[in-house]
């Protein structure tokens, strides 16, 4: 017959009741009967639930990812790479989205529910707000990184794609091509990822000399719908841009469907360059020119700092810098 809780209990000298509240961590047990119930769970080769082996181990080996939500195409891909990355190293992934949640009420509930001994680290996806729960967290000691953003001020390990510098990339590259009438499509500017990407594209306008067009840059939140609507208006006009960057795939999907919707002819009369390399971008035609932000290099990175964290050794750096790589494809053209 296969050992059951009342076969711990019997073995320890104790009442069910004290097994599982050790089992659960549920409620006061003295130390001495504490021991005893391991003991016993070990001596009778018990299966017991996870938080009795997260007792006996001292760890749940398993990681918490907190993220705002997996409609971005990149962040999908990225949780992904994050799993395989931590199962590669023996974890387990346990995923909360905050829903893009408005304030930090959501985000602050699933980090405080995650370092209260449910996962063993946290890695924070693009957190919003540098609020007192990440400094209580470093002043614990609590093992946490952050993905995709880095806190200002705070000694929080981070890492992150050099977005500025992706954003000049993707800029230069139109300009390179004879591009002077350029819009951009911001992302969400809460996000440091896509304050830096239109940072990238002043600063390459400005070097080249070529003024911004205040009415071509334009926040589109990440959302396809809003892309829509702003590359359609934009392309309504007369003195139309010849390329747009959007600062992430899905919108430059959006713009390439607004260009069709009027009849114009891609790359001939609009040239496009996306941000984040999504699978769908070969696959559309014409092919999507990109700047490719590595999520495997980047989950790996974010993996391996988290478990030296965990292990009580120092971080190698504060925040470690991934670069971007342009993606030439077919959705640019030079000007004639």
């Amino acid at each position: 017959m296969p050992i059951n809780i009342q076969d711990v209990a019997l073995k320890a000298g104790v009442c069910i009741t004290t097994v599982s509240r050790v089992l659960n961590q549920n409620g006061r047990v003295r130390e001495s009967n504490r021991q005893k119930v391991l003991r016993a769970i070990e001596e009778l080769g018990y299966n017991p639930n996870a938080a009795a082996r997260t007792l006996a181990k001292g760890k749940t080996e398993v990681l918490g990812v907190i993220l705002p939500t997996l409609n971005d195409p990149f962040w999908a891909d990225l949780v992904t790479a994050i799993e395989q990355a931590a199962f590669d190293e023996g974890y387990l992934v346990v995923l909360a989205l905050t829903l893009d949640n408005s304030d930090e009420v959501i985000e602050k509930h699933w980090v405080k529910i995650f370092s209260e001994g449910r996962v063993d680290g946290i890695l924070l996806v693009a957190p919003e707000y540098e609020t007192d729960y990440i400094t209580e967290l470093r002043n614990r000691n609590f093992p946490l990184v952050l993905l995709d953003n880095n806190v200002n001020n705070l000694k929080v390990p981070s890492v992150v794609v050099d977005n500025l510098k992706g954003g000049t990339m993707a800029t230069e590259h139109l300009l390179g091509l004879g591009h002077t009438r350029i819009g951009h499509i911001a992302g969400d500017l809460k996000y440091q990822s896509a304050r830096e990407r239109l940072q990238g594209f002043r600063e390459a306008m400005s070097r080249a000399g070529v003024a911004v067009r205040q009415d071509w840059v334009r926040e589109g939140d990440f959302h396809f719908e809003k892309a829509f609507q702003i590359a359609g208006a934009w392309l309504e006009q007369p003195d139309r841009p010849t390329a747009i960057f959007a600062a992430d795939d899905d919108m430059a999907a959006a713009v390439m469907e607004a260009a069709r919707e009027l009849q114009l002819k891609l790359p001939d009369d609009l040239s496009i360059v996306g941000y984040d390399d999504s699978p769908f971008g070969s696959r559309v035609r014409p092919r999507l020119t990109t700047v490719r932000q590595p999520a495997r290099a980047m989950a790996r990175e974010a993996v391996q700092l988290l478990l030296r964290y965990m292990a009580a050794k120092p971080p190698r750096a504060k925040t470690v810098v991934i670069a971007p790589e342009l993606i030439v494809r077919e959705s640019a053209r030079r000007l004639p």
